[in-house]
């Protein structure tokens, strides 16, 4: 069905004005979480460890239940060949497959490490992480630096992206949609207690109506 002009532009207004409210929405969301991001850097003693173990990172709860979550696990995705971050990682797979591979001869030893970086690192112009994710990466560098955590730490931190004083780059974030749905959560069992309650109440003036009755 074809619309006339007026329903059309109507509708271009009302548009117009939804992004408008959008747009302002967002701006003043960003310089609240910017303010709740402050006020967790600046309460590191309140800090707790991330849930997930394989993330490095800690977390702040704010008040009113808002997460906080700041992690250090921001990875170089690729790097180039024969560069810096290539010879501390190949450094450190020899140093795995030497404490793995004792007494076995160096073509041995060559062969295990080529299967080794053929399963933690693609080669391309240079090289670069085999798994894009940071959570599945780790996981994989633990599998395969198994019974030598301490290199599999080392590797990792080689990877991790740096300030130009050499810090590891972090990301703070406001966890609003998880707030979102703890909130919805909350007034669903609270709506479900009230219920549970009411048909309580009505049950018991049921059965009193019924033995006032015989």
């Amino acid at each position: 069905m074809k619309r006339d002009e007026a329903t059309i532009r109507a509708d271009v207004e009302m548009g117009l004005m939804l992004h408008a409210i959008l747009e302002h929405a967002k701006t003043s969301l960003e310089g609240v979480s910017e303010r709740l991001r402050a006020d967790a850097l600046a309460r590191p003693e309140e800090h707790k460890p991330l849930v997930e173990d394989a993330r490095e990172g800690m977390q702040w709860t704010a008040p009113g239940g808002l997460k906080v979550v700041l992690t250090a696990d921001k990875l170089v995705s690729q790097f180039e060949d024969a560069g810096k971050i290539d010879m501390k990682v190949t450094a450190l797979m020899k140093d795995y497959v030497d404490a793995t591979l004792p007494g076995a001869t160096f073509a041995q030893r060559q062969d295990a490490f080529y299967k080794l970086r053929g399963e933690l690192l693609k080669s391309w112009t240079g090289w670069e992480r085999a798994e894009s994710d940071g959570l599945a990466f780790r996981a994989l560098v633990d599998a395969k630096f198994s019974g030598q955590p301490t290199l599999a730490e080392l590797f990792i931190d080689a990877l991790k992206l740096r300030d130009k004083d050499g810090n590891p780059k972090s990301d703070v974030k406001t966890e609003w949609s998880d707030l979102q749905k703890t909130r919805a959560m909350e007034k669903a069992t609270a709506d479900a207690t009230k219920l549970m309650k009411r048909l309580a109440k009505t049950g018991k003036q049921a059965a009193k109506a019924g033995t006032e009755a015989a």
